[in-house]
């Protein structure tokens, strides 16, 4: 297997090494201009050339979360303190020695001790070193990274030339998405998260362009894969969508942690073009996959009728629950008693269809909330705004058409009850 061109490690560092670096391969000069700006120039070791310059500013530079020590980011090596920003470690010109003791770990205080003190106030502004302008280009970029031999030699292989397209968006779409979640969300980032979710998306596209399973496990493998000239899959674009015009749609979805295991459901009611009618979320405690799915419909279709709903076509992705209730499949024991029940609340077993589960995602995402909230059984939502914030997502996606990609196998049999 061959080893990862330099230049990947170039493009990693470059994307990621602001807030994700653990390790200290990186040496910071540090000086402090009379604006209070902290000028890093950041250099690569073995030092054969600087790679790449960063500039951190008093202005809004984050304590936390920016990699302003050049030793990775503070939030990675001490518990964050939010309320705390530079100007609390800073009295009168100098650092606040007992406040940074009691905050942070003594070495961090060690390092942080040797930074200059910024001073007054300046916008921030950000210096690629390479440049005497200070101003990043493309050219001191390729010459200073050695990307461009890289990226040229990569074209030997059609996958290895794809990958080289896709990866340095991927990245900075990953750790741009973790690095909210910290700010604002309160999710510490974890690189090693960070990387498996680029690996597996990266992993995923490349097989939709070339219409392949790939079984790997590390990027490495994933760069030297060869692409086999017979497809094993095809893909499909999947969207929300009403079966029948001037029909309410309901979409419900049951889920078990487990199976069997803690349980919830969740359903909604929409007309043909996407407006929700309302939407619940319920938690079931501990019970079975299907046995969820079952009783995530039965409380919709009893809300439905309290509501005064009629014409109804009634869509879930399990396609064995679809076939009982059309009475194609024998229906199990355990779950006859709720089956009887919304056979009773919509006696024609034709408005009752399958769709994919991802036409399903509004009501996968309230069966999940409902798992949350034990302490209440049913929870009813009649205004958009009530809806948990993922199915408010998830809606809004399907309003507007937005299509999910469904992998199909070729030798996939069609199922179903005729």
């Amino acid at each position: 297997m061959a080893e990862l061109p330099n230049s990947i490690v170039v493009v990693c560092d470059f994307h990621a090494r602001k807030v994700l670096q653990n390790d200290p391969p990186l040496s910071g000069v540090i000086k402090v201009n009379k604006l209070g700006s902290l000028v890093k120039n950041v250099k690569r070791e073995p030092p054969s050339g600087a790679i790449y310059g960063m500039v951190s500013h008093y202005g809004s530079c984050h304590f936390w979360y920016d990699n302003w020590l050049a030793t990775g980011a503070l939030f990675l090596r001490a518990p964050v303190v939010p309320n705390l920003s530079f100007r609390n470690f800073i009295i009168n010109g100098h650092w606040d020695v007992n406040l940074l003791s009691q905050t942070l770990p003594r070495d961090i205080v060690s390092s942080i001790l040797k930074f200059p003190i910024p001073e007054g106030e300046h916008a921030d502004e950000v210096i690629w070193m390479h440049t005497s302008s200070g101003n990043f280009t493309l050219t001191s970029a390729f010459r200073e990274a050695r990307i461009v031999e890289w990226w040229l030699r990569s074209q030997d292989s059609a996958i290895r030339h794809f990958i080289c397209l896709i990866l340095p968006s991927i990245t900075c779409w990953h750790i741009w998405k973790a690095r909210n979640k910290a700010i604002f969300e309160g999710v510490q980032m974890r690189s090693a998260v960070i990387c498996k979710a680029i690996f597996s998306e990266i992993k995923s596209i490349v097989e939709i362009h070339f219409k392949q399973m790939i079984e790997v496990q590390t990027f490495c493998q994933l760069f030297d894969w060869s692409i086999s000239s017979v497809s094993v899959f095809e893909f499909k674009l999947v969207r929300w969508e009403a079966k029948e015009i001037g029909k309410f749609i309901l979409n419900t979805d049951g889920c078990s942690k487990g199976n069997p295991g803690v349980g919830g459901g969740g359903g909604v009611l929409q007309d043909t073009t996407g407006l929700t009618l309302f939407s619940f979320s319920a938690f079931f405690g501990e019970t079975t996959a299907l046995r969820a799915e079952v009783l995530a419909l039965l409380i919709d279709l009893q809300i439905r009728v309290q509501r005064g709903f009629d014409n109804l076509c009634v869509q879930s992705d399990l396609l064995v629950l679809v076939g009982i209730l059309q009475r194609c499949f024998q229906c199990p024991w355990h779950i006859r008693k709720e089956v009887r029940q919304i056979w009773h609340l919509v006696d024609d077993p034709a408005c009752f269809s399958h769709c994919y589960r991802e036409a399903n995602k509004a009501a996968d995402a309230l069966s999940n909330a409902g798992i949350i909230h034990p302490e209440q059984h049913i929870k009813v939502y009649d205004c958009f705004n009530m809806f948990p914030r993922l199915a408010r997502g998830e809606i809004r996606l399907d309003r507007i058409g937005m299509p999910l990609i469904r992998k199909i196998r070729h030798t996939a049999a069609a199922t179903g009850c005729g």
